[in-house]
């Protein structure tokens, strides 16, 4: 698979600098269209934009926040990947995933599920053992 950043609700300006990284390391953005939202992530990943079937469309609900999936990414280009996000300064993607197996089968709707519970436990978990309040995170 081709590395290929799956972005959700991503403001333009931050897409800009995203898009400078990304050529830096060969990594193709995609921007995730709300008709795609009951898709598996994984048909998301294919070289062409997916088509929507007759069943799915028009009934997309809107995706709130931002989120990020990193598809294709090894171990070395997730660390170059998130280093140079810090480098520039891009500012905080607050639910992002790599792409799995298992959740390569999930909508869009169940990762954003997930990415939320396992975002807000995180920011309990800090608020717990007095790390900060997760508020002006300076991880990507």
């Amino acid at each position: 698979m081709r590395s290929l950043l799956l972005l959700y609700n991503v403001p333009a300006g931050k897409v800009a600098k995203l898009r400078v990284l990304c050529m830096r390391l060969g990594v193709k953005i995609r921007q995730v269209e709300p008709a795609w939202y009951g898709l598996p992530i994984g048909a998301l990943t294919e070289e062409t934009p997916p088509e929507v079937p007759a069943d799915i469309a028009g009934e997309a609900d809107d995706i709130t926040g931002e989120m990020a999936v990193m598809c294709g990414f090894n171990g070395p280009m997730l660390d170059d990947f998130l280093r140079g996000f810090r480098q520039s300064r891009i500012p905080v993607i607050p639910l992002k995933a790599v792409l799995t197996e298992e959740n390569s089968k999930w909508d869009s709707y169940t990762l954003q599920k997930e990415l939320s519970a396992e975002h807000e436990a995180l920011k309990q978990g800090m608020r717990a053992h007095g790390e900060g309040t997760g508020k002006g995170e300076s991880q990507p």
